[in-house]
């Protein structure tokens, strides 16, 4: 069993894929499980009321996908102190690699992907090369995660996840 966390990016890509949420739907927790975090909820919440798919609201698709992945409320993992000081570790070695993007912009990614570390997650799958996956980012999760005897998630894209799992 793979333990995978979908990135925030994911589900606009997910809800423009309705076979693709069938079929990771129908998978059996012996396939994988899907993680989640207050983190990515409130990123899908944020969303405006007004955004429309199909003349149907963007955000209320997003929270049902997000909430029908995130069956289980011990899937759905919470943000603690140990958290935020590993994704404050990734940022400051972030901006020594010589990342440009700032703290705000950076740091919902970086808890993210410490929540992933710290809960011995396997995959965390994103679109996000600016940011969240980035060579600069990429390399603070490595230097930060050794330091604290962490061991990194994978990190692929949707379309690796579908050629591998789906």
């Amino acid at each position: 069993m793979r333990r995978i966390m979908f990135d925030t990016n994911v589900y606009g890509v997910l809800i423009k894929e309705p076979e693709a949420i069938v079929r990771i739907a129908s998978h059996t927790p012996n396939d994988f499980v899907v993680y989640g975090t207050p983190v990515i909820r409130n990123e899908l919440r944020a969303l405006s009321k007004e955004a429309k798919l199909d003349q149907k609201s963007k955000r209320v698709l997003l929270l049902n996908v997000y909430d029908s992945f995130i069956r289980k409320e011990n899937h759905n993992l919470k943000i603690t102190d140990i958290i935020e000081i590993i994704a404050q570790d990734y940022f400051i070695e972030y901006k020594k690699a010589g990342g440009a993007l700032s703290l705000i912009e950076m740091i919902n990614d970086l808890r993210i992907v410490a929540c992933a570390a710290v809960h011995h997650l396997d995959i965390v799958i994103s679109e996000d090369q600016k940011s969240m996956l980035s060579l600069h980012s990429l390399r603070a999760y490595t230097l930060v995660n050794k330091k604290n005897q962490l061991r990194n998630p994978e990190f692929i894209s949707f379309k690796k996840f579908k050629e591998d799992y789906l």
